[in-house]
C-alpha cells in the first residue's frame, strides 16, 4: 500500500475510534443509566443485543457516510485512487464487494453481523459472564465502539478508494470512446 494512503487512513482510523467511543460512551450511557445490572442475552436491558445491533448497524452507517466522502475525496484530488492488486487477498475480496455504496455498506454490515458480533459475544459466553453493571456496559461498549469502527474503516476506505479508481477508469475510457467515433 501507498505509504500516503496507509497514513491517511491510520489517521481516519484513529479520529474515527475517538469519536465512535464518545458517541457509544453516551448511547451505552442511555441504554444502561436506569438499570441496576444489564443481562447478556435475556430480558429487556441486553448487552448482548446491543452488541449485535451495534456491529451490524455502525458499520452500515459509517459505510454510508465514509464511502461518498472517500471517492469526493479521490474525485477532488485530495487523496490518490488505489488499484486492486490481485495478489493480495484482501484487495481481492474488496474488489469483489458490490460497487454500489448501499449494498457495499449492507456487505460491511453483513460481515459485522456475522462475524464480529459473535467474536466479541463468544468471551462472554466462554467466561460464563451473563450480567454487567451499567458502569462497565458504558466502559466497555465506548472502548468496543471505537475500536470496531477503527478496525473496519481500513477496509472500508479501501473499499471507497478502489471503488473510486474503478469509477474513474470508467468514466476515463468512456469519453475514449466517444472521441474514436
Amino acid at each position: 500500500m501507498d505509504e500516503k494512503i496507509f497514513l491517511y487512513i491510520r489517521k481516519e482510523s484513529i479520529a474515527n475510534f475517538f469519536f465512535n467511543a464518545v458517541v457509544n460512551g453516551i448511547i451505552a450511557w442511555f441504554i444502561g443509566r436506569s438499570a441496576e445490572t444489564l443481562v447478556l442475552w435475556d430480558g429487556g436491558t441486553s448487552f448482548g443485543k446491543d452488541i449485535v445491533a451495534t456491529a451490524l448497524f455502525l458499520i452500515i452507517i459509517v459505510a454510508l457516510v465514509v464511502v461518498p466522502l472517500k471517492k469526493k475525496s479521490v474525485r477532488n484530488g485530495k487523496v490518490p485512487a488505489i488499484e486492486w492488486d490481485q495478489r493480495l487477498l484482501f484487495h481481492r475480496m474488496l474488489s469483489k464487494f458490490p460497487r454500489n455504496p448501499i449494498l457495499g455498506a449492507l456487505t460491511f454490515g453483513f460481515i459485522g453481523l456475522a462475524f464480529i458480533a459473535p467474536l466479541t459475544l463468544l468471551p462472554f459466553f466462554a467466561l460464563g459472564i451473563t450480567e454487567m453493571t451499567p458502569f462497565s456496559f458504558i466502559v466497555f461498549k465506548s472502548i468496543w465502539g471505537g475500536i470496531l469502527v477503527a478496525a473496519m474503516i481500513w477496509p472500508i476506505i479501501m473499499y471507497a478508494l478502489g471503488n473510486a479508481k474503478v469509477g474513474v477508469q470508467e468514466r476515463d475510457r468512456g469519453i475514449q470512446v466517444e472521441i474514436t467515433q
